[in-house]
């Protein structure tokens, strides 16, 4: 949580290009609540793709869920069920070692209240480990299921964006895959908020967003747009230290899979990757 100025305009910015992710119950019904999750719009070669967390895409037995029981809920909290190309879902359980997915949506439904982020502000292999991270999604907590005037059901899509302070080498016991993941700590400590004592919501709805570096937002020229994608947030954990932290993924490594899955687009990609590494 942020009380700078800017923090208002860069939540605004990066709202657009995020959306929460509910799912139907087997029996075909959406009640507004059903599974929840976050995800990142992306634009790679002309083509429109959601980038999310696998577990949101899978049902209670670990299975894929059909493309058909997946709604879209974009920041002006209106519900989209597009005609979803196809996706590639990777892991997910709780004994695999990825957790991601994409979904690629049809050139026809891009305009469901969200804007695609170019691929220029994918930033891979950052590490990203100075500073504090950006995370913008939609906890399961904030968000309020409702029925339409006309009677459809609808869920108001409450986003939370927050600061995240990187957890130093060695703070986390085993071996935390620094090279693919990043580990961000979230505070649970109440806050005073503008005289009002706050505090942060739970992680669960968060996974499948995205985890954002900004450049110094006291720099002359700053704008919300100098932001960049550098992770897909996938879990939480608050036992191996006495506070909870995020997980997430590296870019590079959904990147990875929508290359593998969709080889077309490798060369653009592999490009993009080669190109963009920073310290």
């Amino acid at each position: 949580m942020g009380t700078e100025p800017w923090f208002d305009d860069l939540r605004d910015h990066l709202l657009e290009y995020t959306v929460g992710l509910a799912t139907d119950t087997e029996d075909g019904k959406f009640d507004g609540a059903h599974g929840s999750g976050s995800g990142v719009c992306i634009q790679i070669d002309g083509r429109f793709f959601i980038a999310t967390a696998a577990h949101n895409l899978l049902d209670a037995r670990g299975k894929v869920l059909p493309l058909d029981r997946i709604n879209i809920v974009g920041h002006s909290s209106s519900i989209h069920r597009p005609a979803i190309i196809r996706a590639g879902v990777h892991g997910g359980g709780p004994r695999d070692d990825e957790d991601l997915a994409w979904l690629e949506i049809p050139r026809a439904t891009r305009t469901m209240g969200c804007r695609f982020l170019s691929l220029e502000r994918v930033v891979p292999n950052t590490g990203y480990r100075t500073g504090a991270a950006i995370v913008l999604g939609c906890p399961a907590m904030l968000r309020v299921a409702g029925v339409h005037q006309d009677g459809k059901p609808t869920i108001e899509l409450k986003s939370y964006i927050a600061t995240a302070v990187p957890i130093p080498d060695g703070e986390i016991k085993g071996t935390p895959e620094r090279d693919r993941k990043l580990y961000l700590r979230w505070e649970r400590n109440p806050v005073d908020v503008n005289g009002e004592t706050f505090i942060q919501p739970e992680p669960p709805g968060m996974s499948g967003c995205g985890i954002w570096g900004i450049v110094d937002p006291n720099t002359s020229g700053w704008s919300p747009s100098k932001s960049f994608l550098v992770a897909i947030d996938y879990a939480w954990e608050r036992k191996k230290v006495d506070y909870p932290y995020i997980i997430g993924f590296q870019i590079q490594e959904w990147l990875r899979h929508v290359a593998d899955d969709l080889p077309e687009l490798r060369k653009e990609i592999d490009a993009h990757r080669n190109k963009h590494v920073i310290g």
